[in-house]
């Protein structure tokens, strides 16, 4: 097993609104990476990182997991955190230790309050930050229009943080 120096050890939050994607984008890291040989569903109760009996049977993360990746001799903790307020300690702790964050927005629910509570932990923490647009195989899904949402509420460049826009077709990779 591999010895990683704290300069090559990354910890990276995944925040957003809950069922906006997260634990779905973390089993993509996963297996795009190889560090697992399948993508999990939370349909099937199957992820890498909703594996308490309890978030299988309500199918959302109730507790923040960390899934290491490796990448490019990098190690990178990704932090999953719950969406739902009732676990918004489990997102405040996750942020506290983080590098970076991903804010992952759903292409179809667009902006939610969720969102906006990531951006506003991003900010008291000042840390950097990238949103990640999914469900974009979801009909009437845009990506054009959240990234405009997004523009109009924070602007194209904020001081503090650097905003990047991903997008992701589908994360049925196989």
């Amino acid at each position: 097993m591999e010895v990683f120096t704290t300069d090559r050890i990354r910890n990276v939050v995944l925040l957003g609104h809950g069922g906006a994607g997260k634990t779905s984008l973390v089993e993509a890291m996963a297996y795009l990476s190889g560090q697992t040989s399948r993508m999990g569903k939370i349909s099937d109760g199957n992820t890498v990182s909703d594996f308490d009996k309890e978030e299988i049977k309500r199918s959302f993360s109730i507790q923040t997991t960390v899934v290491p990746i490796l990448w490019d001799n990098t190690k990178i903790n990704i932090l999953d955190t719950p969406g739902y307020f009732d676990f918004v300690g489990e997102a405040e702790e996750a942020v506290s230790v983080a590098d970076a964050a991903i804010i992952v927005v759903s292409g179809k629910a667009g902006i939610e309050v969720g969102t906006k509570k990531a951006w506003e932990m991003c900010e008291r923490y000042k840390l950097p930050r990238m949103f990640f647009v999914t469900d974009m195989d979801i009909d009437n899904a845009s990506f054009r229009q959240v990234v405009e949402d997004l523009q109009e509420l924070y602007g194209k460049k904020s001081h503090h943080s650097i905003c990047r826009f991903v997008k992701m077709r589908n994360l049925s990779v196989m």
